[in-house]
């Protein structure tokens, strides 16, 4: 596993064209970063599933910050999908990864983020396109946050364009 400046060392090495410049910000999504402001083409982003994916300890990801589902939604989902807006040009593309919570505990996370974009009247809504897994991600039987289920072999993409 890479530390994060590890991370960042190795996609300016290895994984990115030499004129591409990038900088990684240890922080989440749904904290502003006023310097990105109208300055992205493309935003990407395959958010945490609530509580599902416990990444560790630290006491800055999101389930750690806000524990209530819909203290979640609000202080989350709607900042991150504010800051995705704000950071994308006009003309630009804002894709989401992430799907709703049918087994275990349900959690309409796909139809939170989907209706945060929709109701943005800068926004276009392009398709939903579907990510193919190449694995079911496995870790001794269990998914690899250790809940035991079977997620299929896709993940939706909603895809906006900002005006």
């Amino acid at each position: 596993t890479l530390k994060l400046n590890e991370a960042g060392q190795y996609l300016k090495t290895f994984m990115l064209p030499k004129d591409i410049h990038f900088k990684i910000y240890e922080h989440g999504s749904e904290v502003f970063i006023p310097e990105l402001e109208n300055k992205v083409n493309f935003c990407f982003t395959s958010p945490p599933y609530f509580d599902l994916e416990v990444y560790g300890s630290d006491k800055g990801q999101s389930i750690e910050k806000f524990s209530d589902y819909y203290d979640w939604v609000d202080y989350f989902v709607k900042p991150t999908v504010n800051n995705c807006i704000k950071y994308t040009r006009s003309g630009g593309h804002i894709a989401i990864n992430i799907k709703n919570m049918t087994s275990g505990k349900k959690y309409p996370l796909f139809d939170d983020f989907f209706r945060e974009l929709d109701s943005n009247k800068c926004l276009e809504f392009i398709e939903i396109l579907d990510i193919k897994q190449s694995s079911k991600r496995d870790y001794k039987g269990k998914h690899f946050t250790g809940v035991v289920t079977d997620y299929g072999v896709k993940e939706p993409v909603m895809v906006f364009k900002k005006k």
